[in-house]
């Protein structure tokens, strides 16, 4: 009776591993925006990754969601030229990523920024877009991608 039990334990836990192996979920990937000057995004990234000066000055790197970079852009950046926006995409689950409340009530959603406390991957890079001003210095979704 114990060897047939641990056949069966055998069997299910096989079972087990090939399931979830061939089904397995992928990590919840976040799209995220971080807004760089072109010289900054020549001058910090080698080609495998991108290490902008607040990460050296502040120990990470400013993000956006997509409902928060046209409110970033246009409070941080009005009127500047020669701007790229970068959307990312990055495991939910990354520990180097952390949601943090920069201003105001730390019950409200709104006043939580991405953060990432390290040096982005390059292939965290979905796409690079030219982000520029409006006539009157305000910025609109981009259209138009960036290339080097």
């Amino acid at each position: 009776m114990v060897g047939i039990s641990w056949m069966r334990f055998l069997q299910f836990a096989l079972l087990h591993l090939a399931l979830s192996t061939a089904f397995a979920e992928k990590v919840p990937m976040a799209t995220l925006f971080h807004i760089v000057s072109r010289t900054d995004w020549k001058t910090h990234s080698d080609g495998k990754s991108y290490v902008p000066s607040s990460l050296t000055k502040e120990g990470y790197i400013h993000l956006s969601t997509n409902e928060q970079v046209l409110g970033t852009a246009n409070r941080f950046f009005k009127g500047q030229n020669d701007l790229l926006l970068l959307e990312l995409s990055i495991p939910a689950d990354d520990p180097k990523l952390k949601f943090e409340s920069t201003e105001g009530d730390k019950n409200d959603r709104s006043s939580f920024f991405p953060h990432y406390y390290g040096k982005l991957k390059i292939n965290s890079v979905r796409r690079i877009l030219i982000l520029e001003p409006s006539p009157d210095g305000n910025f609109a979704f981009p259209s138009k991608n960036y290339e080097p």
